[in-house]
């Protein structure tokens, strides 16, 4: 359903998550954006930040980790 409400509510979600993102670390922040909203895969993001493919996965890995928990701490 596309009402009032709902597009407030995913709006106020949005700006949610961009506020978690922006806490991260300037290549987790880059990692989880490729990949989690552009929907890059891991090779291209990792060629995108000039990182081996490992490197790539790590910082994705912690910062949806970190995004994780900041949202779980806003939904409590």
């Amino acid at each position: 359903m596309d009402t009032p409400l709902a597009r407030l509510l995913m709006k106020e979600k949005y700006q949610l998550l961009l506020s978690g993102i922006d806490l991260l670390k300037e290549v987790e922040k880059h990692a989880v954006i490729l990949c989690d909203l552009h929907g890059m895969s891991n090779q291209e993001a990792a060629a995108v930040l000039n990182v081996k493919l490992n490197t790539l996965k790590s910082h994705l890995l912690r910062g949806r980790k970190k995004l994780k928990e900041f949202l779980k701490e806003r939904k409590e």
